[in-house]
């Protein structure tokens, strides 16, 4: 089976590292230490910073581990789908009757589902 380099989860997860920390390189860069204020939204009472900034780092942590674990999830799962339909296309191939109906059908989907995966590369 033949792999692209985002169907593997050591890509995506540097593809998302290399993004966390570019964002706060760049972040710290132009707005120096304001950057921070990102952090704690503007109105929140003296007695909610602690927890409010906590919530809000973790939440910011988390969001740089589920898109990689979302991405390569899809695309595993795109690989997956049409390995699966490419599979049941050779059943109708080794019968000749009924040779063209048992083949279209499942020919159908896999170009739709090929066209979809197609999509998603321009995307």
């Amino acid at each position: 089976m033949t792999e692209t380099i985002t169907a593997t989860l050591i890509f995506p997860f540097f593809l998302g590292l290399t993004t966390y920390i570019g964002l706060h390189v760049i972040g710290i860069y132009k707005f120096g230490i304001h950057f921070f204020n990102f952090f704690l939204p503007r109105g929140v009472p003296l007695i909610l910073v602690p927890f409010i900034v906590i919530i809000e780092c973790v939440s910011h942590l988390t969001k740089s581990i589920s898109l990689p674990v979302r991405l390569f999830a899809n695309m595993f799962a795109g690989h997956v789908l049409i390995n699966i339909l490419s599979a049941s296309l050779a059943g109708p191939l080794m019968t000749p009757a009924l040779f063209l109906i048992t083949l279209l059908v499942p020919f159908a989907i896999y170009t739709v589902v090929q066209l979809m995966e197609l999509l998603v590369c321009f995307l």
